[in-house]
């Protein structure tokens, strides 16, 4: 039903919902041909929230149900977040309609494997860069890479002050809105030193 334009967008859902409270080995098996349909979709404006909210849910569903090593993670990562952040590009892919969904995936890599998250959060603020050429700084940064890094950081930062070891499951059903933000709440007020 997902081949067929006029079924796609209640087969999708339906699809990725099932995958993602599938059995983990069938999961764990067939996500990335999902995750892969889903990437041809983002490409159409109309199709782009709903084939996000997919991708988030599949991201989640990997990272929190099935346990593979933390470099065999990365690696899957890494190919998943380049379609997004194309590297040596200073622009986000798609970013006008779903940095929040955005954030929201690198807060779940993030929340899940701080020492890979952390990396690839520094890349998007281009800390090496900016090391290197501390005069050059605002030819250097990308605004979109900046913000959705900070925005992920301190998603993560709020999720290890509330004392919970991972985000929620995104709480609404409709593909065609992006994920609330009541979901993963935010705090930029100071912690205290307890």
């Amino acid at each position: 039903m997902m081949n067929k334009p006029r079924y796609w967008h209640v087969a999708y859902p339906l699809a990725v919902t099932a995958l993602c409270v599938a059995p983990q080995e069938f999961f764990a098996r067939t996500w990335n041909t999902c995750f892969e349909h889903s990437l041809g979709k983002l490409k159409e404006r109309a199709l782009r929230v709903p084939a996000l909210n997919g991708v988030l849910r599949l991201v989640w569903t990997y990272l929190y149900r099935c346990h593979e090593s933390a470099s065999a993670t990365s690696t899957k990562m890494e190919a998943i977040l380049k379609h997004f952040f194309p590297p040596h590009r200073q622009i986000v892919s798609h970013q006008e309609d779903h940095s929040d969904a955005l954030v929201y995936i690198v807060h779940f890599w993030l929340s899940r494997n701080f020492d890979f998250g952390s990396e690839f959060c520094l890349e998007l603020l281009h800390a090496k860069s900016i090391s290197n050429s501390p005069n050059n700084v605002m030819t250097i940064i990308s605004s979109d890479k900046f913000s959705i890094a900070l925005k992920a950081i301190l998603l993560s930062m709020h999720l290890v002050e509330r004392e919970e070891s991972s985000p929620a499951w995104p709480s609404s059903f409709d593909f065609t809105t992006i994920v609330s933000s009541n979901d993963y709440p935010s705090s930029s007020d100071a912690l205290t030193p307890a």
